[in-house]
């Protein structure tokens, strides 16, 4: 790095932390650089500040907080927070060489356990309070219906008195310290019961409270969610589903004949949201599954609370995708759950920004992509390299997953890609969803965006940018450290790939996404990465991150 003196640096550095508030930029040793992406945002920074200049060692402190504004505007164009701060010796003299975490990284500073919306039967245990002959189990309907179903049955000739019960409990709300905010089920019975005598009902607490109660029987009962602040009352943790004998000494029927069941049928549970402000998504708003959107706000609201400018948070709602199934049972950050978020909205993305002036938290926004060209580079002036790419195109998609009552099943996506076909090429992807992100309808929507985002070839490579350049969004001339990730520029110079950003004739431009810029102060250069490679390369790290371990298989079904 190249000895830089204050006017010659392209952009101004500010520190803040207890002791000292001010600006860097006299101190600097070279120019700092700095990473954004898409998605993500403000990743991470690093410049070296000559210590022979009147620097003092307290200026810069671990988790500091950095700014780099435009020298011109003020505008602040990265933000983040020092980590260690290391020590070296040069020609020069000695060194503090600043490494900084972009507000991107702040994702990962939590990690636990996480439910959203659990829809496995298996999470429903035998309690100490049923009849030691009670069986809680789960399999066929009894009924004779083709659905899944969690059954709570007493077993023929059993004598039972009086609140003789089969009784099973969700816990999992309470083990990952969450709140009960919506459960739901419907039911079909074994036989038709008097009154008083054998009842189908759900309790939660604490404290303790009836939440539905209905007389057995074989006509069975749709559903009837109850939600938190209605028949579930605020603070409850804990749920229980009930087949309980409710009159006196008697015997639950003759030898032989199947009758004291009850088939719980699609059993679910949502976990008390809160909005990005905070405060608690009102409980008339819960249905039979949650989307991105309230997966984010819950985020803002709780454990981005303190990181994050919730309040002022830009979240939109995409294509709105019903997730079915989203828990988190290993521990994720919330890194890994906007991966998972990512594969239900492909179309969305986020971006982690500066803070507003005064506050301390990063702004963020979870957005569209922008399908409108932003930026225009050519190749004759700007340097471009990696064109080529890996053959990265897939026809099929293969989701492994867990269904509600354990069994793994797979479900096989295709695609017709015509270059493909015509040499008689078949290329699967595999993902496995296991008890993450499993569901009928969460798999096939999993297995879309994987085959849209690998439907054509990759226009990719680098171009490197070290002059002013037109925004077209805002209409004037940007330097390069002001290029944002995730919108469109126009390389001129270059005969495309036909892809889903390019016609099929070409045209002597390629239209490609910007999914990292890596700016460099020394020569005031900005890097742009083109298309999916970073996306694809991000998704990789995340699966490994989140598939500690694959589920044992029970039984392989196959779907379409």
């Amino acid at each position: 790095m190249s000895q830089l003196t204050a006017s010659t640096v392209p952009l101004a550095v500010r520190v803040r932390n207890g002791r000292y508030d001010g600006m860097l930029t006299g101190y600097l040793h070279g120019a700092p650089t700095f990473d954004k992406d898409d998605p993500g945002g403000f990743r991470s920074a690093s410049f070296t500040v000559d210590q022979r200049l009147g620097f003092r060692t307290d200026m810069v402190q671990p988790y500091s907080r950095i700014y780099l504004y435009d020298r011109g505007s003020g505008v602040t164009v990265f933000e983040g927070d020092v980590t260690h701060p290391g020590r070296s010796t040069s020609n020069d003299g000695s060194l503090l060489e600043v490494q900084v975490e972009g507000g991107a990284e702040r994702l990962n500073d939590w990690t636990g356990m996480r439910i959203y919306i659990d829809r496995d039967m298996t999470a429903w245990q035998k309690t100490s309070t049923s009849v030691i002959a009670a069986t809680v189990e789960v399999g066929d309907d009894r009924g004779g219906s083709p659905s899944q179903c969690l059954t709570l049955a007493i077993p023929n000739d059993q004598h039972v008195d009086t609140n003789y019960r089969s009784e099973a409990g969700y816990y999992r709300i309470r083990e990952a310290g969450q709140e009960l905010g919506y459960l739901n089920y419907a039911w079909d019975g074994g036989h038709d019961s008097g009154s008083p005598g054998w009842l189908v009902r759900s309790i939660t607490t604490p404290p303790s409270t009836l939440m539905r109660s209905q007389i057995l029987s074989t006509a069975g009962s749709g559903g009837s969610g109850g939600v938190v602040g209605g028949s579930i009352p605020v603070g409850a943790t804990f749920a229980f589903l009930q087949l309980i004998w409710t009159s006196g000494s008697s015997n639950t029927g003759t030898t032989g004949v199947d009758r004291c069941w009850v088939s719980i049928l699609r059993p679910l549970v949502i976990a008390r949201l809160r909005l990005k402000d905070g405060t608690f998504k009102t409980g008339a708003s819960y249905i039979d599954s949650i989307t991105a959107e309230d997966v984010w706000n819950d985020l803002l609201g709780v454990q981005l609370a303190n990181t994050y400018d919730g309040p002022n948070a830009v979240v939109q709602s995409g294509a709105g995708f019903a997730i079915q199934h989203l828990i988190f049972l290993e521990g994720a950050t919330p890194q890994n759950i906007a991966e998972e978020l990512l594969s239900f909205e492909p179309a969305m993305t986020y971006y982690v920004g500066a803070s507003r002036p005064g506050a301390d938290k990063y702004s963020f926004r979870w957005f569209s992509r922008s399908a409108t060209v932003r930026y225009e580079v050519n190749v004759g002036t700007d340097g471009q390299s990696g064109g080529a790419q890996s053959v990265d195109q897939y026809n099929e998609a293969l989701a492994l997953w867990r269904d509600p009552v354990g069994n793994i099943k797979q479900t096989l996506t295709t695609q017709s890609i015509p270059e493909m076909t015509a040499v008689g090429r078949t290329r699967r992807f595999f993902q496995n969803l296991g008890d993450v992100t499993g569901d009928d309808l969460n798999a096939p929507q999993a297995n879309a965006a994987v085959l849209e985002a690998h439907r054509y070839p990759r226009n990719g490579g680098s171009v490197t940018v070290s002059r002013e350049v037109v925004d077209l969004f805002t209409g004037r001339r940007v330097q390069p450290y002001e290029i944002e990730p995730g919108y469109l520029a126009r390389v001129v110079g270059v005969s495309p790939s036909p892809d889903a950003l390019n016609a099929s004739a070409s045209n002597g431009a390629a239209v490609c996404r910007i999914v990292k810029t890596s700016y460099s102060g020394d020569n005031n250069s900005v890097t742009l990465d083109l298309d999916a490679v970073p996306w694809s390369l991000y998704r990789a790290i995340a699966t490994v991150g989140k598939r500690r371990g694959q589920p044992v298989p029970k039984t392989f079904r196959q779907t379409a």
